[in-house]
């Protein structure tokens, strides 16, 4: 084998294609860490700057590393931005609480988005409850809501919805048990 200075090396250089790995993982590992320190500052940068959808009253992004990460409309009415907040802040916890990965993986499912859902709108009838106020129309509401405008296949059934928003709301003739217990 030629060395550059021209002479004639002796012993053949094994040690070429490890040293050829080595780079390639080498620049694999650059491109990943370069990779996260960029995106790490700017995905939450453009979702923070991003315009919120127009029909979102509310959005709670989770991102590994991050955790929960919200917007909310402006201008919206005080009893619909405290029930927006409620439902964001249920979001948020279940984030925390699931981990971004777990959360995602759920949220892809019909029925473990359905289930996160319900927690969060159910949140909403249990303030409503805790205040006295009639909470079966709102249940009624939120199981139409999830089945009728909530994209998922046709293997979530209406009573599944019903059973999945059961689990999470109060029944409506609990409102003087959720007052006593929840009022200090």
């Amino acid at each position: 084998m030629w060395r550059f200075d021209g002479r004639e090396d002796e012993e053949p250089d094994d040690s070429a294609p490890a040293s050829v790995s080595h780079d390639l993982l080498m620049s694999i590992a650059r491109i990943l860490f370069l990779s996260l320190v960029v995106a790490v500052p700017i995905i939450p940068a453009a979702f923070l700057l991003l315009p919120m959808p127009s029909e979102a009253d509310g959005i709670t992004l989770c991102l590994p590393g991050i955790g929960p990460l919200q917007q909310f409309q402006g201008g919206l009415d005080e009893d619909l931005d405290e029930m927006v907040h409620i439902h964001e802040r249920v979001h948020a916890e279940q984030c925390r609480r699931l981990g971004a990965v777990e959360y995602a993986k759920t949220y892809l499912t019909d029925e473990g988005m359905m289930a996160l859902e319900a927690e969060a709108f159910c949140a909403e009838a249990r303030t409503l409850a805790i205040r006295g106020l009639e909470t079966g129309p709102w249940v009624s509401r939120i199981i139409e809501a999830l089945y009728y405008d909530y994209p998922h296949s046709g293997d979530v059934a209406y009573a599944d919805v019903r059973r999945i928003v059961g689990d999470w709301c109060p029944p409506p003739d609990a409102r003087s048990t959720l007052l006593e217990t929840e009022r200090p």
